[in-house]
């Protein structure tokens, strides 16, 4: 699990890499990325206290797809083209 300083770390980071793709206008492809996924969180209401957050066990299933790139990749394929792994 991250400690409280690894995660301010990182929460600072990606603070830096979202003002700065909004001022200008623009970033590279993973910083475009990081701001796309922060942007459907956000807007999802996942961050709000009226809708709370995802439980336990959705967490630790997005975890889990994002942090392996094989299997977020069949997910991806799943969702935009119907694949499935038979």
């Amino acid at each position: 699990m991250t400690n409280e300083k690894e995660l301010k770390k990182s929460a600072e980071r990606i603070k830096g890499i979202l003002l700065r793709v909004n001022e200008q206008q623009g970033g590279s492809h993973g910083e475009m990325a990081i701001k796309n996924l922060f942007d459907g969180i956000i807007k999802a209401g996942l961050t709000t206290a009226a809708c709370g957050a995802l439980d336990s066990q959705l967490n630790a299933d997005a975890k889990a797809v994002l942090a392996d790139p094989k299997t977020l990749n069949k997910v991806a394929r799943a969702y935009w083209w119907g694949e499935t792994d038979e």
